[in-house]
């Protein structure tokens, strides 16, 4: 009965970790005026087709490369070939340009803290690193 219970402890500990791992959050550059964002306007975002702030400020979207499975089936019901195709057939039609990748990060932090208008997607683990020129937007 011990094993069990110590396995299940093990099952849930684990589980928790692999989670964790996979969560991501959402940056803009400080000056930016918006605190929340809808999961329907994320969606427009990343998907190229709302490309300004209110303020009239260009969206520049960038995500860190490593969550692209996780972050494409859960904000943008797609999966992340079927995002790349999509890209790829919106810039070859000459409808926008794609956000941009970053293998880490804080090279995404380091983008969006440096760009007007700079939207990123980030592991949760490293928002810790942000500085004052970004914050974390919640989606609603």
């Amino acid at each position: 009965m011990k094993n069990i219970i110590f396995t299940l402890i093990l099952f849930v500990a684990f589980s928790l970790g692999i989670r964790a791992q996979t969560d991501f959050v959402v940056i803009v550059n400080s000056a930016t005026p918006v605190e929340s964002i809808t999961v329907k306007e994320f969606k427009k975002i990343f998907l190229g087709h709302t490309t300004m702030w209110k303020n009239k400020t260009k969206i520049k979207p960038s995500y860190w490369q490593s969550s692209k499975s996780f972050w494409t089936s859960k904000g943008i019901d797609m999966s992340y070939t079927n995002y790349q195709r999509y890209w790829t057939k919106r810039i070859f039609s000459g409808y926008g340009v794609a956000p941009k990748k970053y293998s880490d990060s804080k090279s995404v932090i380091k983008y969006v803290a440096g760009i007007k208008g700079g939207i990123g997607i980030i592991r949760s683990s490293t928002k810790g690193s942000i500085g004052s020129d970004c914050k974390v937007v919640t989606i609603k």
